[in-house]
């Protein structure tokens, strides 16, 4: 999948452009006429998922020991991924052949991975700051890949971590516990056939991939209203005002900084109190159930607690 480069509104450019921050709010930057101007597609949300292969080591024996990396003799690489815009019914990805799994080169999948990722906004993954983000920026470093790092993480396993107790943080046995199909079946045997270049466990471990993308998409919306903290989603569409007059709201209405949903004549009943000690009026999104707080501050005063 190829994502649509915005245009500019001034001179019709497409393809040279990048991220610039102008007045403290992300923008693009058009590099012909040097004028910013909005993406009118944002926010443009990524689910996506990998699966590595096996690392190869020489070892003595079967029991409790420490590998040094001496004795590494195969390092890991990417033999599949899968991702999906956010509510985007298109599902793509790739997977190694099992050419290249036995040659144990990933430059193709990693290549389309980056042309994506490069381009979004936001990525949302369970467990991906501490595995799949790093393993990929290992991997595009390895090819020679310029970096990305433009985009925000929405991690649903650490979020769900500070917030939730369940027996088990597994995403299967989240999943099964909240009503949902769990993950595909998978075991150490077709994650060694898969790495060592067998057809048939490449093509499963690839529709492993793609059904935790579904997951995901199930999950992610029934608990984002608990997060503590989340991207505020509604800036991105705010910022195009000026270039598409039909997303302006009326006085009495506002819009959710996660679902994107217009709510009219919110009630600001509740009260939040910032880490630094300020009260703000806030109401609850009666689309996903997140509390939205007014820019404002309660009195204009900070209120000390004991």
């Amino acid at each position: 999948m190829t994502l649509k480069r915005p245009t500019c509104p001034t001179c019709g450019s497409k393809a040279e452009w990048y991220r610039a921050t102008k007045n403290d709010v992300q923008r693009i930057y058009c590099r012909i006429c040097a004028k910013p101007f909005s993406n009118v597609s944002a926010p443009r949300v990524l689910l996506f998922d990998i699966e590595t292969s096996t690392i190869n080591a020489t070892v003595s024996g079967t029991g409790e020991q420490r590998i040094n990396h001496e004795q590494i003799t195969d390092d890991f690489y990417i033999t599949s991924w899968a991702g999906k815009m956010l509510y985007n019914n298109e599902v793509f990805g790739a997977s190694v052949t099992p050419k290249e799994a036995k040659k144990r080169d990933d430059k193709r999948v990693a290549k389309e991975l980056h042309k994506i990722i490069k381009d979004v906004d936001f990525v949302i993954t369970y467990n991906g700051n501490k595995f799949d983000i790093k393993k990929i920026n290992w991997r595009f470093l390895i090819h020679n890949m310029p970096p990305v790092i433009q985009y925000g993480s929405i991690d649903l396993y650490r979020k769900m971590k500070d917030v939730f107790g369940p027996a088990s943080l597994a995403m299967d046995y989240v999943l099964k516990e909240l009503g949902y199909n769990g993950k595909h079946h998978s075991d150490y045997r077709q994650w060694a056939m898969a790495s060592n270049g067998d057809a048939g466990a490449l093509k499963d471990r690839y529709e492993y991939n793609v059904n935790d993308v579904w997951m995901m998409e199930d999950l992610y919306p029934r608990v984002r209203g608990w997060f503590k903290n989340h991207p505020n989603f509604a800036p991105w569409l705010d910022l195009h005002q000026e270039f598409d007059p039909s997303l302006k709201l009326a006085e009495d209405e506002y819009r959710c900084n996660r679902c994107l949903k217009v709510i009219h004549k919110l009630r600001f009943t509740l009260k939040y109190q910032s880490p630094v000690g300020f009260f703000y009026k806030v109401g609850q999104c009666p689309h996903c159930s997140c509390l939205i707080r007014e820019t404002r501050r309660m009195g204009g005063q900070k209120v000390r607690t004991k």
